[in-house]
């Protein structure tokens, strides 16, 4: 999460855009197949899937269109090879995030896991 942050904060306009298509886009459209498959495989409730609840934009089709007609009126502006090499290195990052959280939630589930047994008497 923290290469994440540093690497978005120095980002150019053109890397900033490909970082927006690839988070907020991606999240928009993907990222529900994401929450579902997260939901059955790993049981997490609702609360734990925030991370892909957008309720603030209202309808997210409406939303996504805008957004992405935002980002295209800025396409003259950019440099497209740091657009191109920002959208990989935005997606190689959401990818590690994506892991550390699951690592995390895998921790977490295993400490729960010891846990219960132990308030059952078990080893």
């Amino acid at each position: 999460a923290e290469t994440y942050a540093r690497d978005i904060s120095a980002a150019s306009t053109s890397r900033l855009v490909a970082h927006a298509y690839v988070r907020y886009l991606g999240d928009l459209n993907g990222g529900q197949v994401i929450k579902r498959l997260l939901q059955d495989s790993m049981a997490l409730v609702e609360t734990e899937l925030g991370f892909y609840d957008f309720p603030a934009l209202g309808e997210i089709a409406a939303f996504r269109e805008l957004f992405k007609a935002s980002l295209d009126s800025l396409a003259p502006d950019l440099d497209s090879a740091c657009v191109v090499a920002g959208a990989l290195r935005a997606f190689e990052l959401a990818t590690d995030l994506s892991i550390e959280i699951e690592n995390s939630l895998l921790v977490e589930s295993a400490v729960k896991g010891i846990d219960a047994r132990q308030a059952a008497g078990g080893s």
